[in-house]
């Protein structure tokens, strides 16, 4: 009898583990955009909130991630810092930070459910220690 249950079960597990969520980013940025009431103070905002359909979001978010990639290649390419940091606080409403209690910032991935309590998020260019910090950098001047 073992034998014929066998033959028509399915070998296939029941559940995947460590499969990515394809939304978790974009459902991150929506959510903490939505927590820290940023969803008039940029343009992208605006219209990805506009957008019912979460694929429509994830596309108009990789579009505009992609934008940044490019950017940031073509600072790289040109080994031209300043053009890299620019860009960086450009594109940094793109950015998701994930911050301890001490306001270090902690790997999204490495986020559990043991301290996912202690977790404040934030989008780089509102972050308050992000803006802090930026207030001590001085302009770098290529050197040829």
């Amino acid at each position: 009898m073992l034998f014929i249950c066998m033959q028509f079960t399915s070998c296939e597990p029941k559940y995947k583990f460590n499969i990515p969520d394809d939304y978790a980013e974009i459902n991150l940025l929506i959510t903490t955009i939505k927590k820290n009431n940023l969803e008039h103070k940029e343009d992208f905002y605006k219209r990805l909130l506009a957008m019912e359909n979460i694929e429509y979001q994830k596309q108009f978010y990789d579009a505009e991630k992609e934008v940044f990639k490019k950017e940031m290649q073509n600072a790289a390419d040109l080994e031209d810092l300043q053009l890299a940091m620019d860009t960086q606080i450009r594109f940094g409403y793109l950015i998701v930070l994930a911050r301890d209690t001490n306001g270090n910032i902690v790997n999204k991935n490495s986020i559990n459910p043991k301290n996912k309590d202690t977790i404040v998020y934030s989008i780089e260019k509102y972050d308050p220690i992000s803006i802090e910090l930026l207030k001590t950098v001085k302009r770098v001047k290529k050197t040829e």
